[in-house]
């Protein structure tokens, strides 16, 4: 497994810009790994990790519940505030341009 941003895939016309080792997406922790950025989610969106129901899922877990605007894999504690849907929000716009890929060696 490996994560791919879609216009780099698009841009490289079948080569992939690999973002880090090869991963298994179902045990990389969602928000306390860094696989997207560099920086773990909890730390990048440190609110929204408080907030958050589930803090120790899977990336896998996110991605069949849905990490999309809307998406059942975002399940808060309490109701958000205007300040962090829109930290909400970014998170989603973060994670929107990622693509999972399955079966691709890391090169």
């Amino acid at each position: 497994m490996e994560f791919v941003r879609e216009s780099e895939w698009g841009q490289r016309a079948g080569l992939m810009i690999i973002l880090g080792v090869l991963l298994v997406m179902g045990v990389i922790p969602f928000w306390t790994d860094n696989w997207v950025g560099g920086v773990s989610l909890c730390v990048r969106f440190s609110r929204l990790f408080e907030l958050v129901e589930n803090k120790w899922c899977s990336v896998e877990d996110m991605v069949r519940l849905g990490w999309g605007k809307g998406g059942e894999g975002w399940k808060w504690r309490s109701r958000l505030l205007a300040w962090e849907e829109e930290s909400a929000r970014d998170c989603c716009y973060l994670l929107l341009n990622i693509v999972l890929h399955a079966d691709v060696v890391d090169k």
